[in-house]
């Protein structure tokens, strides 16, 4: 599981560091509430920080 996790950890910093904009031109066209994606995608890191926890026990 440890494996699993560490390999989630660097996706999601991959994620936040390259691959954002590409994430925010893909899905806010999908939105209805855009003001909502730019918060989401902003805090994404930390959200996955905060539930990690659920995830891995």
């Amino acid at each position: 599981m440890a494996d699993v996790e560490k390999r989630c950890d660097e996706k999601v910093v991959q994620f936040v560091g390259k691959h954002k904009g590409d994430f925010r031109a893909d899905v806010l066209p999908l939105m209805m509430n855009p003001d909502f994606m730019e918060d989401y995608i902003d805090n994404y890191q930390e959200e996955y920080l905060r539930e990690k926890h659920r995830s891995f026990i």
